[in-house]
């Protein structure tokens, strides 16, 4: 992050807290003309600080943001938003009285692949969405404090709302923990958008490899995205089917269409930096980020229902 915003036109980076005292020796190492402090107040109450990058544990979000607009500073979040949903809507408001722009750090809507993928939609070259099916796989790394489901499928809820221009109407879940912790490491996920479109994630840390991929079918075409390839990480697939049925017959008919394959041009740029530039952008111009705290609040109320649903043993929660 500190990179990013350094290589920004019209920003500096003025100073960095944190806790450990390693972190800010490496930061001064690295960037010496950044002050450093473990006083995160400090950065707050500094009245030549437009913007603050809140990069913490998830239950310290809400406090340390909130205490950031409190003082008038823009604020950019790490991913998740909050640590709940009603945390993400009085971190809203307070934003809304202080007319201060909330920016969430769900980096994969500024990537060249997700970005072609919604021009794509968009267009209408794949026809309506019926499902988008996601995996995120890899072996680690374990953690104690959030769940798999929180962890990376907090990626893909956020990706779907992107590319679908809507949120889900209901959720279920389910997970299982396997290493004596009470978080989930291995988790499945269904999404409801109240018509026949449907997604669908499955996030683990104990798998043999690593798997970063998403189909997404349409009524004309479908996508492949796989973002563990170094190149043509977007596919274009000419395939579907059609369904009829006469008079005559009992039974629907399918016909199958299986064409060929196009790789998709995508946008090389680092994904962090379109970040950025989006968020200052945005500080600038009083404007909403593609990445906003809207969207932060809606991935958390998933993340939540969905915590709710796996605790249920997988029981469909409304959403609305």
């Amino acid at each position: 992050m500190i990179r990013n915003f350094s290589e920004l036109k019209g920003c500096r980076v003025k100073a960095v807290a944190d806790r450990s005292a390693e972190q800010l020796a490496l930061v001064k190492k690295l960037y010496p003309e950044v002050a450093v402090t473990s006083d995160a107040g400090e950065l707050f109450r500094d009245e030549s600080i437009d913007g603050v990058i809140i990069a913490t544990p998830i239950p310290t979000h809400y406090k340390l943001a909130a205490e950031a607009i409190r003082h008038g500073k823009d604020v950019l979040v790490e991913k998740s938003f909050t640590a709940s949903l009603s945390e993400a809507r009085r971190l809203l408001a307070l934003a809304e009285a202080k007319k201060r722009v909330v920016a969430v750090d769900h980096t994969f809507l500024y990537s060249g692949a997700v970005q072609a993928i919604k021009k794509l939609i968009d267009s209408g070259a794949i026809g309506r969405v019926q499902y988008i099916d996601s995996s995120r796989l890899n072996l680690g790394r374990i953690k104690s404090d959030i769940s798999v489901i929180w962890d990376l499928m907090s990626h893909d809820i956020a990706i779907m709302g992107y590319l679908l221009g809507r949120t889900p109407t209901s959720v279920s879940a389910t997970g299982i923990s396997h290493t004596l912790r009470t978080v989930e490491n291995m988790g499945y996920m269904t999404l409801f958008f109240g018509d026949d479109t449907i997604g669908h994630v499955t996030a683990s840390w104990v798998a043999p490899l690593k798997v970063r991929r998403m189909i997404i079918g349409g009524t004309k075409k479908m996508i492949v995205y796989d973002d563990a390839e170094a190149h043509d990480k977007v596919k274009l697939y000419d395939v579907g089917y059609t369904v009829t049925r006469d008079n005559s017959q009992s039974r629907p008919r399918f016909d199958y269409r299986r064409g060929g394959v196009s790789v998709q041009k995508i946008n090389g740029g680092e994904a962090l930096g379109g970040l950025a530039k989006d968020f200052l952008r945005c500080m600038n111009e009083r404007s909403l980020p593609v990445s906003s705290g809207k969207t932060g609040l809606e991935v958390v109320q998933v993340l939540e229902a969905a915590t709710k649903s796996v605790a249920a043993n997988g029981k469909e929660i409304k959403l609305r």
